[in-house]
């Protein structure tokens, strides 16, 4: 970024915000426009938003508003001249659908405030669209052929090869259901992780692993700045108020209760393979990705750095048991495969009678998506607000540091914190473009940044100290006897 091109951190230039009504009339909001907000989610299949902006012109009638316009936004920091690198679009370039009128505020009888929500348009396409057809190849390739048959996007798609050649009856279903199955059974081609994710950012489509995410250089570092950032004749540092966090808050939700419950830990898949009447058993344990001779996936890998599980191997008794010993999950399902050791599926053939499609094993993908999906959920998270450039995605990795609270530095002698520091997902990003901000048109962003491991191992005992072991306490009676004296 060329900072000497901004007047202030976090500029923005409005190059087109267009309204597109039913019968073509175009009216061009850029001069009347309060708030544009833009959702990236790697949870969500496509874009949402919302406009506000001033009407003076009635054109809720004259348009009129409907819920049917079609919107086109063109946004970018001063600093960016074009598009950037094919895929790689550091400007806001789009088209979007409306379809909700939210309502409008009078403050004067010829002045109110409306306010647009909006889609992406493949999302209409979807609900309009079914697809009742077979579709073959892998799990990859069903989903290009989806975004860009059935949904017919124009937008850079980008999707990570699958292994295996798979065999789909999709009957009158919508795309994006097609996708939803893919996306959860899918397996990468480059390691075997069951981790896709499908979604949409201002740059295109994703389908692609968490681990093809995790494999890309970081966008932005962030850290906490006590006061602004200057530099030494007194200006406005501008790169390092890109870097400096707002409000922030730490989110880590663990429950370990429910991560046991629900297999985050361990769990038990029992397959009935019934073309070879034989029970297959796959058992999944957290801690053994993390064992010295184990291939390690998780984010800080792919970052050099240490890559420790999020949780301790602390032994709950004298056994030696520890979060991930009892399986309490446990998976039933059912798969038709001809050949247990390639995979191959006993149900459907090739025209030329070969078994080329792989089954629907789920012992190639349940387990494992089910433990890293909670992993990202009860991980730890950080949602945080700072000012925005136009190239900042959903899916993008960046790196956080937060310092430790003050009595820690003094116990540990370190500066950052021992948990949120080092490379950081984008999971979500809220792009609110703020017209009338006080110090001029102002980009925010709000992201939510997840991470599923940490530094350096925590600590542990390998068995259960006897004084914190209820088993060696002295035991308590049982009452029995209620009715010891005769009621008056």
């Amino acid at each position: 970024m060329a900072a000497e091109d901004l007047t202030y951190p976090g500029e923005f230039i409005l190059d087109k915000v267009e309204l597109i009504g039913c019968g073509d009339d175009r009216i061009d909001l850029s001069l009347t426009v309060v708030q544009i907000d833009i959702y990236e989610d790697i949870e969500s299949p496509v874009l949402q938003g919302g406009l506000t902006f001033t009407d003076n012109f009635g054109f809720v009638n004259t348009l009129p508003l409907i819920g049917q316009e079609h919107l086109r936004l063109k946004i970018r920091s001063p600093s960016v001249k074009s598009g950037g690198v094919f895929g790689e679009e550091q400007i806001i370039d789009r088209l979007f659908y409306v379809h909700n009128i939210v309502g409008s505020i009078s403050d004067k009888p010829s002045v109110a405030l409306i306010t647009l929500e909006f889609t992406s348009v493949e999302s209409i396409r979807n609900n309009r669209t079914v697809v009742d057809k077979i579709l073959t190849g892998t799990y990859s390739d069903i989903a290009k052929g989806i975004l860009k048959g059935p949904l017919k996007t124009k937008k850079t798609v980008f999707v990570e090869p699958s292994s295996g050649i798979e065999k789909i009856i999709a009957n009158r279903i919508t795309p994006m259901d097609v996708l939803n199955y893919c996306k959860r059974e899918a397996v990468s081609k480059e390691h075997g992780q069951a981790t896709y994710k499908m979604f949409e950012t201002l740059t295109g489509f994703h389908f692609r692993s968490l681990q093809s995410m995790y494999a890309t250089e970081s966008a932005q570092q962030y850290t906490l700045i006590d006061n602004d950032a200057r530099n030494p004749d007194m200006t406005v540092n501008i790169l390092a108020e890109y870097a400096r966090i707002r409000d922030f808050k730490k989110s880590k939700n663990v429950n370990t209760m429910s991560g046991t419950l629900r297999g985050q830990f361990s769990s038990e898949l029992v397959v009935h393979d019934i073309f070879n009447k034989d029970i297959l058993t796959t058992t999944y344990d957290y801690f053994s990705q993390f064992e010295p001779d184990a291939i390690n996936y998780t984010i800080n890998t792919y970052h050099k750095k240490g890559a420790k599980a999020m949780y301790s191997k602390m032994a709950y008794d004298q056994e030696g048991s520890i979060l991930s010993s009892a399986t309490t999950k446990k998976f039933l399902a059912s798969a038709s495969i001809k050949d247990q050791a390639t995979g191959s599926c006993a149900c459907m053939t090739t025209g030329r009678g070969e078994y080329a499609y792989q089954s629907r094993n789920p012992s190639r993908w349940l387990q494992q998506r089910n433990a890293t999906n909670q992993s990202l959920e009860n991980g730890y998270v950080i949602d945080f607000s700072a000012l925005g450039h136009t190239y900042m995605r959903a899916g993008q990795v960046v790196t956080v540091d937060l310092p430790r609270p003050a009595a820690d530095k003094q116990l540990k002698k370190e500066q950052v914190d021992r948990f949120y520091n080092g490379p950081f997902l984008i999971s979500a990003i809220h792009h609110k473009f703020d017209v009338t901000h006080k110090n001029g048109p102002t980009h925010m962003i709000y992201l939510r940044c997840v991470k599923d491991c940490v530094e350096e191992e925590l600590e542990f005992t390998e068995a259960l100290p006897t004084d914190i072991d209820d088993q060696f306490f002295k035991e308590d009676p049982v009452v029995e006897d209620f009715y010891l004296d005769e009621v008056a």
